[in-house]
């Protein structure tokens, strides 16, 4: 279910990061030779001859299902390798405070300091931050920067006389002298990965670092079969599709998923700053392409929704199946939500199809017979 994802807003990096983002545009003119080919192949796409129905309908007047019970299933298993054990645990290891006042910041050593940009005397939009973590020698900021720092003692104050590279992304401040004042509030280094921050890092489940090894090793193989699980549940609905066939489409769905797939692209058109007409006028697109374009996905979305319910009839799968609660509860911990916030937050629907897909997935995988393979990792 693609709605029940999570996402980061990209943040406000600073002027001393070297950091410049710009929004893409695309010029063109005319629809191009590949643009027409894809509309072709669009049209003639069998999906799209297949008839409708108005107003209620039965779910055996639209599709009829292949044969889905007994299916030959390969599931591969991505060994996991000693290197990824080591890469998982590094990423674990988090720096320290120094607790020698006297001790100097130097190169591999994690500052966290305070610092103002000022240019002409005047501080500058972006070149300010508090409690910030700088990596010494990274080349996160500019040229010197952190260069500059180095020998710095905790609470220490010192101004770094700076340029900014010519090709730097803000014009104010390509090329520019400038002065950053700057306040080291601590060093941090990191810790020796031992035993002692084994069983730290574990609250004590672990005595040594081999243990926490071992353990490690379990939760990246958890994660390769789930994995492997999901790519075997996309395998099951395709093979199913493939061995299905839709009769018709009821108009009532088709027109939900219009008016779902206009929200969305009007939402995406809106983060440009347009309305969806102009942004198919920036991306020359006419409006009777747009069309086009969308009945496919609608009617391939609108397909997979049919299937979905004529297995959840066949099955005899109910909210209240086994399978369909095992899934929503691990939603509600995953998310840490409850099914009324998941449904708030994600869409009642999106929700709901979720968890009839993941109870009819699992219950055609338990009709097939699987061979399980560790495979190499790549």
């Amino acid at each position: 279910m693609t709605a029940i994802s999570e996402g980061t807003a990209g943040d406000n990096t600073t002027a001393a990061a070297g950091a410049n983002s710009t929004a893409a545009t695309e010029d063109s003119e005319g629809t191009t030779d590949d643009e027409e080919d894809m509309l072709n192949e669009v049209k003639s796409n069998p999906i799209m001859d297949i008839p409708t129905i108005e107003g209620e309908y039965i779910i055996e007047d639209c599709v009829s299902l292949g044969e889905y019970k007994g299916l030959k299933l390969d599931m591969e298993i991505t060994e996991v390798t000693e290197e990824e054990i080591d890469d998982y645990i590094s990423s674990l290891v988090q720096p320290v405070e120094v607790e020698d006042e006297e001790a100097e910041l130097k190169e591999g050593d994690t500052a966290n300091l305070d610092f103002t940009g000022y240019l002409d005397g005047e501080a500058f939009d972006g070149g300010a931050a508090t409690d910030y973590e700088l990596e010494i020698g990274s080349g996160t900021f500019i040229p010197g920067f952190e260069d500059q720092m180095i020998g710095m003692k905790k609470g220490e104050e010192r101004d770094l006389e700076l340029t900014f590279p010519e090709n730097y992304g803000s014009e104010e401040l390509a090329g520019q002298d400038v002065v950053f004042h700057v306040k080291l509030n601590a060093i941090k280094v990191m810790p020796e990965m031992d035993d002692a921050w084994a069983k730290e890092i574990s609250d004590g489940e672990s005595e040594t670092l081999e243990e926490y090894r071992e353990t490690a090793r379990k939760d990246l193989e958890e994660q390769n079969r789930n994995l492997a699980e999901r790519n075997l549940q996309n395998e099951v609905w395709d093979q199913v599709a493939d061995n299905s066939e839709i009769h018709a489409f009821p108009e009532v769905l088709l027109q939900n998923g219009r008016d779902e797939f206009n929200s969305y692209m009007e939402s995406q058109a809106q983060m440009f700053g347009m309305t969806l007409d102009e942004y198919l006028e920036q991306t020359n697109m006419t409006p009777e392409d747009f069309d086009v374009l969308a009945e496919e996905q609608v009617r391939i979305v609108v397909k997979n929704e049919l299937l979905l319910e004529a297995l959840m009839k066949a099955e005899d799968i109910t909210e209240e199946d086994p399978v369909y609660q095992e899934e929503l509860k691990r939603l509600e911990d995953n998310y840490n939500m409850t099914e009324d916030k998941l449904k708030e937050t994600y869409g009642e629907n999106s929700v709901k199809e979720h968890l009839e897909l993941t109870a009819v997935s699992k219950k055609i995988l338990s009709y097939a017979e699987i061979t399980e393979t560790v495979v190499p990792h790549e």
